[in-house]
């Protein structure tokens, strides 16, 4: 409710009236308005148009008229025929005074004296008159008005002179009067002509301008009319508009005097004018008592009055512009009785340039002692929720601390106890121990990580960081539970290797394991793939990695809130799984404290896509030397190798060799990213499988030698690992630009031979004779390899060869069973490639040779159904093997 406008009376009532019809004109009305006056201006233009085209008119017709009463053109036309009848009557004098006798011609001849003279007044008006100018002055009748007047001077003398002299010139007289006769009725002709043509083209005019005097009449009378019209229409508007504003008037007296909030009105120099009776019951005071008084003085104590009042007169040049709100204080003030309570003071008003002194000011008043007292108990539930907030902050804090010190002393008993003599029954014991551990102390930790981020505490130590490598460990480390749940677990570069980075390592590998343990955790049978991308802002590089799973997905409606604290899905398959609902939230904290952000895209039923941005400056070249002798543990002199291997096992056993020997190392997941990391990075040795997917070894080295994607290695020593080669393959791996080839078992003294090129790769496929049948296990191998790693690590290892195991077997057996299976043999070459090179590098030399034989076939063309049959029997009993070194018998009386 917003007044504006001066008061017409004193009453209330009738400046809520001006208010409404003052208060911001609808654009609609403004339009008619102007149309309105738009319309009255061309009709008054229109009718003042007319009155003076009508009065031109008159004027017009009367000067006509005057000119036809003077008929002048009748007396031209008398005087032109009168001149021919006095040539006549000339004449005929003559021709009596001709027959007469000459003592009785005297008065004759005075008779024609007197008609001669006649003529010659006629022939001299008909020369000079101006009416007669258009006819005489024409080229054909100057010549005869020449001759008539030559005729008239040449017997001029004869009329003046002697009676006899004239009787005597009387025939010759006679008959040249006939010929001036002639000349003369030509011009009366001509003249008549003109002037009864002139005559009637005056008539003509005369008709002309009272047609257009009718019709300037006539319109005068439509826009009279028209305008009588509109003055009718105006008037019955004005009387529908009256009639509206005394309704308004009447529905805003009754809401003015009803209404719970006080209205104060007063002029601009701030003397009170009126009350409504809210007002004056809040305030406790009748309108005549106070009509006319400050009304600061009224509304405010004594003792803040000054201040109040400056506040409100700050605030006054602001009212009654065509864009200013109303303006709202929040003051304090007193009734009648000496009580005092706040109100809300919102005021509007008028505002006239030429005198400030005019117009309104209107305030409405609305008593906010509740909602004070609202607000003060709102303060005090908020200090009392956040006291409370900090003392659970503070409890959680310190409960994970203080589990966490004896967790991280249990955990590492647990570990130490591992690397003892146990039996089997303690092995399960110790390793179930060890696991609830770790598990208990991840979800502590996840809860400091919350307490830390809420309370802003979160400390970032940024070092140079290979984030391939911190990728591919990540990576490798998630790898069992992908396997468990049957699913594959990839990583893809779509900009080329990451290289080397400033940021957090341990953050950032918090947040991957968070986002991949996610994704593995609640994907069954199908992929995660890890994609990074390099992408370019103004604020500087960023590195987008997303997690991309083929689970179930997440319903629309939980998405908002899946990275928020103790937030766990309530759908059916994730139930299946634990959880505290920390990770994401933890995930997300950490993103946001390394400048970054998280997000998520899914669809139920079509999978997830978690994605991460993250700033990555590149690291300076001395930290980055530093970063990576500090993460290899190696020394300076130590080579820079890269390690091409799809297995995971055989790439962790492959690494765990390299950097126990004091080397740097870098690691690819197939071919394709092996070619994109030595070309961007010079590394002294590469390490490649042969049977990898998307791109083999053979052709992998191939790109390398060509100097693809850069060529920073083309010059590196390159060794093929395999766990079986034919002596024509050997020649082609040698043709493509291998070096040397291992042959799967590798101890550690064969691959630093092959790494220093001191041994000969051909002496490397030494075994034992094909009628010697291969020992089941070979317990050195196995006894070298837990030596190497530890018992506790090798016990994790088993179990995903096993996991590997037995799903290769079956899927050989399941080729094998098909009508056709050459169709898939390089499907079952490719299998038994991979499986060998495990087997071997864990012991189970039976297994390796029989997937080397069957590998062999395939190659040569020499397999069948019972070739890949016959490895089932086989796995069987070194499964068994290795389940029971697994447990103890072997591992557990390994030396220490």
């Amino acid at each position: 409710m917003i007044w504006i406008g001066p008061p017409r009376s004193p009453s209330l009532r009738v400046r809520s009236s001006v208010s409404v019809t003052m208060n911001g004109i609808p654009q609609s009305s403004l339009a008619g308005t102007i149309a309105r006056r738009i319309r009255l201006g061309v009709t008054v233009v229109l009718l003042v148009g007319f009155v003076v085209t009508t009065g031109a008119l008159l004027w017009d017709v009367r000067t006509k008229l005057g000119g036809l009463r003077r008929a002048s053109t009748d007396n031209a036309i008398w005087m032109v025929t009168q001149s021919e009848v006095e040539f006549l009557k000339l004449q005929n004098a003559m021709q009596m005074a001709l027959t007469t006798l000459p003592e009785r011609r005297a008065p004759l001849l005075a008779e024609v004296r007197r008609r001669f003279d006649v003529i010659y007044n006629r022939v001299t008006i008909l020369e000079e008159g101006p009416i007669y100018a258009q006819v005489t002055q024409r080229e054909e009748n100057v010549a005869r008005l020449e001759k008539l007047r030559r005729f008239l001077t040449e017997y001029t003398p004869l009329i003046d002179g002697e009676d006899a002299a004239l009787a005597e010139a009387m025939p010759r007289f006679l008959n040249d009067s006939r010929e001036a006769q002639d000349h003369l009725r030509i011009l009366s002709i001509g003249t008549l002509t003109t002037l009864n043509n002139a005559a009637e083209a005056q008539r003509q005019s005369v008709f002309d301008t009272l047609m257009r005097l009718g019709l300037a009449m006539s319109g005068l009378v439509i826009t009279l009319s028209v305008s009588l019209a509109m003055l009718r229409q105006q008037t019955l508007r004005t009387r529908s508009q009256a009639e509206s504003i005394r309704l308004a008037n009447a529905r805003l007296d009754t809401v003015i005097s009803t209404t719970g909030e006080g209205i104060i009105v007063t002029d601009r120099m701030g003397r009170i004018q009126d009350l409504n009776p809210a007002a004056e019951a809040m305030f406790g005071h009748a309108i005549a008592e106070v009509r006319g008084r400050d009304a600061v003085s009224f509304l405010c104590p004594p003792d803040v009055a000054e201040t109040q009042r400056a506040a409100i007169l700050k605030a006054l040049p602001r009212l009654g512009g065509p864009d200013e709100p109303p303006i709202r204080l929040e003051l304090e003030t007193q009734r009648a009785d000496g009580e005092r309570f706040p109100i809300e003071l919102s005021l509007a008003g008028t505002h006239d340039a030429e005198n400030p002194r005019k117009g309104i000011v209107v305030g409405f008043l609305r008593d906010i002692s509740e909602r004070r007292r609202t607000e003060r108990a709102l303060a005090r539930a908020l200090e009392d929720a956040q006291a409370g907030e900090r003392a659970k902050a503070d409890f959680l804090a310190v409960m994970s601390h203080e589990m966490r010190t004896p967790l991280n002393g249990m955990v590492g008993a647990a570990e130490l106890l591992a690397n003892t003599r146990l039996t089997r029954d303690q092995r399960h014991l110790v390793e179930a121990l060890e696991s609830s551990g770790r598990l208990l102390l991840g979800h502590v930790n996840a809860v400091l990580d919350i307490t830390a981020a809420q309370a802003g505490a979160i400390t970032l130590h940024p070092v140079a960081v290979d984030v391939d490598r911190l990728l591919a460990d990540c990576i490798a480390n998630q790898e069992p539970a992908a396997q468990a749940n049957g699913n594959t677990l990839s990583l893809r570069n779509l900009t080329g290797p990451l290289g080397r980075a400033e940021t957090d390592p341990a953050r950032l590998g918090q947040i991957m394991l968070n986002l991949i343990n996610n994704a593995v955790k609640f994907t069954r049978n199908g992929s995660v793939t890890v994609e990074t991308e390099y992408q370019e802002d103004a604020a500087g590089r960023l590195l987008e990695i997303r997690v991309v799973d083929t689970g179930p997905g997440i319903p629309h409606d939980e998405q908002a809130h899946i990275f928020d604290e103790f937030v766990t899905l309530e759908t059916g398959y994730a139930r299946q799984e634990g959880g505290t609902g920390l990770g994401l939230a933890v995930a997300r904290r950490l993103a946001e404290a390394l400048g970054g952000e998280i997000g998520l895209e899914s669809e139920p039923g079509m999978g997830s896509v978690f994605w991460v941005r993250i700033p990555m400056p590149l690291a300076r070249a001395a930290d980055s030397a530093a970063s990576a002798d500090e993460r290899t543990g190696a020394p300076p002199s130590g080579r820079r190798i890269l390690v091409i291997e799809d297995n995971s096992i055989n790439r962790f056993i492959l690494r765990k060799h390299l950097v126990a020997a004091g080397h740097q190392v870098v690691e690819a997941a197939d071919g394709v990213e092996g070619v994109a990391l030595a070309g961007a990075t010079p590394f002294d040795v590469i390490l490649t499988d042969i049977s990898m997917p998307r791109l083999n070894g053979v052709d992998t080295t191939r790109q390398i030698r060509a100097g693809a994607q850069g060529g920073a290695s083309k010059g590196a020593r390159i060794i093929a690992v395999t766990a079986h080669a034919l002596p024509d393959e050997l020649a082609s791996f040698r043709a493509a630009g291998i070096d040397d080839v291992l042959i799967k078992p590798i101890s550690n003294a064969a691959l630093q031979g092959a790494i220093d090129g001191t041994m000969d790769a051909r002496a490397a496929d030494r075994r034992p004779p094909a009628a010697t049948q291969a020992p089941l296990i070979d317990e050195v191998r196995l006894h070298e390899l837990c030596n190497e790693l530890g018992p506790g690590r090798i016990a994790g290892l088993l179990d995903r060869v096993l996991g590997e195991g037995d799903a290769t077997i079956a899927r050989i057996a399941d080729i094998a069973a098909l009508p056709d299976p050459p169709e898939n043999w390089d499907e079952a070459q490719r299998l038994c490639h991979t499986l060998a090179g495990t087997a071997g590098t864990f012991g189970a030399a039976r297994l390796a040779d029989a997937l080397r034989q069957a590998e062999i076939a395939i190659k040569t063309g020499h397999a069948d159904r019972l070739t890949l049959a016959g490895l089932a029997p086989v796995w069987s009993d070194t499964r068994a093997a290795l389940v029971a070194d697994r447990s103890g018998e072997v591992i557990a009386l390994s030396p220490d």
